[in-house]
């Protein structure tokens, strides 16, 4: 069954099904640590922060990192007489192929479940290694490296909130910092930095 509720997408286009999972193993191929990070404002605000062909192009790639081949998202090619790179549309919709990788980006690097108060004055995230936060699964959840490799930045979140109650309440102690409000608090920074971008952006226009 697929859980729509952690951000599994499955796809059916006629007879082909296929499962889109962002989960930490599929999003450490997207890119290296640092530049996973940059995506976002390429695939959120295309036409502001760089070349449409080249955000399309990355979009594509956090799709086919997540499950869907080259057929199914489309992707990029060079035109000799134009001189220039050309989007082209595969068995989806070009719109959709930004919304389904903001969509990866947001279950599997983010998590959506997570609904503690965000620290304003954090400081933007810089990076997101994938394997921090499978150690820190395998730690708190007592998984396997295996296991946690296959969970989303959502389930985890909402698996290690769900074991953080049950431990205050049996043994009512306090247990140390994980990191995950941090990590919540550096992507809203990360991403309030990108809002105000865009509204300069705007002026500016």
């Amino acid at each position: 069954m697929i859980r729509t509720d952690i951000g599994h997408v499955q796809i059916e286009l006629g007879d082909s099904v296929y499962s889109l999972i962002p989960s930490f193993a599929n999003i450490s191929k997207i890119d290296s640590p640092k530049q996973i990070v940059t995506y976002f404002q390429d695939v959120n605000q295309p036409d502001l922060f760089g070349n449409p062909a080249f955000s399309f192009a990355r979009a594509c790639r956090i799709l086919n990192a997540c499950g869907l081949p080259d057929s199914v998202t489309g992707g990029i090619t060079f035109s000799q007489r134009k001189n220039k790179a050309m989007m082209y549309q595969g068995k989806i919709p070009v719109h959709d192929v930004f919304v389904l990788a903001a969509h990866c980006l947001k279950h599997g690097i983010v998590g959506v479940h997570n609904d503690s108060k965000k620290n304003s004055k954090a400081e933007p995230i810089t990076e997101f290694n994938a394997s921090k936060y499978m150690q820190l699964a395998r730690k708190i959840l007592g998984c396997t490296i295996s296991e946690a490799a296959q969970m989303t930045m959502t389930e985890f979140v909402m698996l290690a909130d769900a074991e953080i109650e049950i431990e205050k309440e049996s043994n009512g102690e306090e247990l140390p910092e994980i990191g995950l409000e941090k990590q919540q608090s550096a992507f809203a920074a990360f991403e309030a930095r990108q809002k105000e971008k865009l509204r300069q952006g705007k002026l500016n226009g």
